[in-house]
């Protein structure tokens, strides 16, 4: 039984080519490099950092749960995250 003209399948309709939302960019310009040196102190910072929050972890003790502790916890997460960026950009 044929098909009404009405209703065409997916393979005789046309398709529209995707238009690229940005064009290209024209003129290519150098990209800095990173200064290396304010990336190194500013990885240490962090590391010391990282180590004054555990001493007050070793002070409270393991289970501690005080408000303190809990903020400071999660700050340390945040920190060690973006350490780990640093290190590897």
């Amino acid at each position: 039984m044929a098909k009404p003209k009405g209703k065409r399948t997916q393979s005789g309709k046309r398709r529209r080519k995707a238009v690229h939302p940005l064009p290209r960019q024209q003129e290519h310009k150098p990209v800095m490099q990173p200064q290396m040196m304010a990336r190194e102190r500013i990885l240490t910072q962090l590391s010391d950092l990282i180590s004054a929050c555990e001493e007050l972890f070793a002070e409270h003790g393991e289970a501690c749960s005080c408000e303190a502790c809990c903020v400071v916890s999660n700050a340390v997460g945040s920190l060690r995250i973006l350490r780990m960026i640093l290190e590897i950009s």
